[in-house]
């Protein structure tokens, strides 16, 4: 039976994501991503702001999915984890963690989501999750990408930010528009490449060239 730490891979992802690269106690500059001898590590844990087990935090009146929702965790760097969980945990209230993942994730590049807006704000003691799940764009034409003074390096290689410029070096996105324009009922294309190699990212920009070139009276529908 799952429990307090079954963390879904979408939960995992909006945290990394809203986190803006860092671990959310205030102040705290440990990112959490490190790089060592070129492999990207974690450098966080997943905290509870109501504790997953008995303690200073706990609500009994949570069920153990409501103990693992994205709206009861943030990401807390290890020291800070033991500090606020172990140390001193009295100094550190429901309340307060929440403010902490509050002003965290208002403050991101996606915080004029609706969604992430709503998770945010609809935050209260009670404990229970939204209604609705987290939706994370991918493209950069759904948001606008930040400044790159704002951005760490791991995330400015992130697609959705499109901070480095796009380049078509094998002619694949010209072929892709070109198979787009083919009149078949059904048709799929397969895009194959490594980890970073591009598949995303071009994924991203055939739907915005997609978007930019059909006629207005023309009814097309695109999406990543």
């Amino acid at each position: 039976m799952p429990g307090p730490r079954a963390y879904t891979t979408a939960t995992r992802t909006a945290l990394a994501s809203l986190a803006n690269g860092f671990c959310y106690f205030p102040g705290c500059a440990a990112p959490i991503v490190v790089f060592v001898e070129g492999q990207p590590f974690l450098n966080a844990d997943i905290a509870h702001i109501r504790d997953a087990k008995p303690g200073n935090r706990y609500d009994e009146n949570m069920t153990d999915r409501e103990r693992a929702h994205f709206r009861n965790l943030i990401l807390l760097c290890r020291t800070h984890h033991i500090l606020v969980d172990k140390v001193r945990s009295e100094d550190f209230s429901v309340t307060l963690l929440g403010n902490w993942k509050r002003e965290r994730e208002t403050s991101s590049p996606f915080a004029d989501r609706p969604e992430v807006e709503a998770l945010a704000h609809s935050w209260s003691t009670t404990g229970r999750p939204p209604a609705s799940a987290l939706s994370l764009p991918i493209d950069s034409a759904v948001v606008a990408p930040p400044t790159a003074t704002q951005l760490t390096p791991y995330q400015a290689l992130w697609p959705r930010f499109g901070v480095v410029p796009f380049m078509d070096h094998l002619g694949v996105l010209s072929e892709l528009q070109e198979w787009c324009g083919v009149a078949e009922s059904l048709s799929a294309a397969f895009i194959d490449g490594g980890g970073g190699a591009g598949k995303t990212r071009t994924a991203a920009e055939l739907c915005k060239r997609l978007q930019s070139l059909r006629p207005p009276e023309v009814a097309v529908a695109v999406g990543l």
